[in-house]
C-alpha cells in the first residue's frame, strides 16, 4: 500500500484520501461521513455515545467500549476488568533504579527484569484544547474540546497531525455542499444539498466530471446546471425539457421534446396529423327535382391541406333535415371538390347515394338525421374541399336541413343542427 503523503500548503476545506483540512486548527480531520469510533479521555462516560465509541476513565484508569445489543446499549469494560492503576514499585521484575521524567522500560534479558531504557518508548500523549508544539513522528493529541485524536505524522514531503479512526485505504470522501468541491480526485462522492442528488468523480482517462451516481438526474431550475452526458433539464421557466449531449466534439444542451420539426413520415401509421370541423346553426332550403342534387349545402363545407400524398382522411358528417310532404325522402352525397365520393354504386334508375335515406314519416314537422363516416384517399397534398349535397327521391321538392317540411314559430316545432368533421390519418 502506498503511503500516505498529504499535500503541502492546504487550504481550509481542501480533502485528501478521506481527510478534510481544517485550516483553523490546523490539522487534517477524518471526513465527518466517515468518521468511526471516538475516543474519549474523562472522568465521566461521554454524553451521546455511538455503537463502538471508546472511553479511558481517568478516575479509574480503565478503558470501556460502547456497545449496542438488540435491546440495549451500555458501556462495556475492556481487558482485565481486575487491572486499573498498576504500582510498578509493587512488582518484583521491575527495577526502577535510575528511572527518569521521559524514561520508558525495556527488557534486560541477562537479569530478567524490566529497567529503564534511554529516551521514550514511542509517541507522548498530550491532551490539550492546542495542538503541542514541538511534537516528533507519532506523538498522540486528544483535543477535549471537539473529542478527537490525532498522531502526528511524517510523510515524504512533509509533517501534519492527522486524525485518528479514518479509513487510511484511500476511501472517497464525501462532501456535502451546494457547489462541487475543488481539487477533487477520481472517486470522490459529492452530494449536493440543494438538489439532493449523489455524484461520483470520474475520471475515463482523457476527461474528468461529476457524473450522478444513480442515473442521470432531472435537474429542475431557471438556468442550465454545469450537466453532464446523459443529465435531464426542466427549465421551470418555459416548461421545456432538454438533455445534457456530448458528440465527441462540442458538449450541449440539447431540446428534448418541444421543439423538434416533425414530419408525417415521423409518425407511425394510423396518427391523426391535423383535425377541421364545421358546424351549421343556420337553415338551408332548396328545390330540386328528381334525380337530380342540390349543389354543396350552404355552410356545410370544410377544406383540408394534407401534409403527405399517403395521409387518409376520415369524413364525419351529421346532417338534419326535411323534405316537404308527408313520408318524405332525402338522400345526401358526399363530395371532395366537385367529385362525389363514398356513394352507392350505380343500378338502373336508383338514386346512387352515400348514406341511409332522411325519412320523415308522420307530420311535416319532423326531422329526420343522417350520419356518413367515410375515409377517403385524395392522394394530394393540395388543399381539397368536402361537402355534402341533397336529393328529394320523387319528382320535384324542397329539401330542408336543420328544419322540419313546416316551421311554424311555437314549441310543437324544433330546429337542429349540422356538421362536418376532417381528420389526417397518417398512412
Amino acid at each position: 500500500m502506498t503511503a500516505l503523503n498529504f499535500p503541502l500548503s492546504p487550504s481550509d476545506g481542501d480533502t485528501y484520501g478521506g481527510y478534510i483540512y481544517d485550516g483553523t486548527k490546523g490539522v487534517w480531520n477524518a471526513n465527518a461521513l466517515q468518521r468511526v469510533a471516538r475516543f474519549t479521555v474523562s472522568a465521566t462516560a461521554p454524553t451521546s455515545p455511538e455503537n463502538g465509541d471508546a472511553w479511558f476513565d481517568t478516575t479509574t484508569g480503565l478503558t470501556y467500549v460502547y456497545y449496542v445489543d438488540a435491546d440495549s446499549a451500555q458501556w462495556i469494560e475492556t481487558g482485565n476488568p481486575n487491572l486499573g492503576f498498576v504500582n510498578l514499585d509493587g512488582l518484583t521484575d521491575v527495577d526502577l533504579t535510575g528511572l527518569v521524567d521521559g524514561n520508558s522500560l525495556v527488557y534486560d534479558e541477562a537479569t530478567e527484569t524490566w529497567i529503564p531504557g534511554e529516551g521514550g518508548g514511542g509517541g507522548s500523549i498530550t491532551v490539550s484544547s492546542t495542538a503541542p508544539s514541538e511534537p516528533s513522528q507519532g506523538d498522540l493529541w486528544f483535543d477535549p474540546t471537539d473529542g478527537r485524536t490525532y498522531v502526528f505524522y511524517t510523510d515524504s514531503d512533509g509533517n501534519q497531525w492527522v486524525e485518528i479512526g479514518a479509513n487510511t485505504a484511500n476511501p472517497a470522501p464525501v462532501t456535502i455542499s451546494a457547489t462541487a468541491p475543488s481539487s477533487a480526485t477520481a472517486g470522490d462522492l459529492w452530494w449536493d444539498s440543494d438538489n439532493g442528488n449523489l455524484y461520483m468523480y470520474y475520471d475515463d482517462g482523457s476527461s474528468q466530471q461529476w457524473i450522478a451516481s444513480n442515473g442521470p438526474q432531472v435537474f429542475v431550475g431557471t438556468a442550465a446546471p454545469a450537466g453532464y452526458q446523459g443529465q435531464l433539464w426542466f427549465n421551470s421557466t418555459n416548461g421545456r425539457t432538454y438533455i445534457y449531449y456530448d458528440d465527441g466534439t462540442t458538449a450541449q444542451w440539447v431540446s428534448a421534446v418541444g421543439e423538434i420539426a416533425l414530419t408525417s413520415a415521423d409518425l407511425p401509421a394510423g396518427t391523426v396529423l391535423q383535425v377541421v370541423s364545421t358546424t351549421k346553426t343556420d337553415i338551408y332550403s332548396a328545390s330540386v327535382t328528381d334525380p337530380n342534387f342540390t349543389s354543396n349545402v350552404t355552410g356545410l363545407e370544410a377544406s383540408i391541406t394534407p401534409r403527405s400524398t399517403s395521409s387518409k382522411i376520415l369524413v364525419q358528417v351529421s346532417i338534419s333535415g326535411a323534405r316537404d310532404g308527408n313520408y318524405a325522402i332525402t338522400v345526401p352525397r358526399l363530395m371532395r371538390d366537385s367529385t362525389p365520393i363514398g356513394i352507392a354504386t350505380s343500378a338502373g334508375s336508383r338514386t346512387a347515394a352515400t348514406s341511409p335515406q332522411i325519412i320523415v314519416s308522420g307530420a311535416t314537422a319532423n326531422i329526420g338525421v343522417a350520419n356518413i363516416n367515410f375515409l377517403d384517399s385524395p392522394n394530394t397534398t393540395s388543399s381539397i374541399t368536402y361537402g355534402v349535397q341533397l336529393a328529394g327521391v320523387g319528382s320535384t321538392h324542397t329539401v330542408f336541413v336543420n328544419r322540419g317540411a313546416t316551421d311554424f314559430d311555437n314549441s310543437n316545432y324544433a330546429r337542429g343542427i349540422s356538421t362536418i368533421t376532417l381528420m389526417e390519418i397518417a398512412g
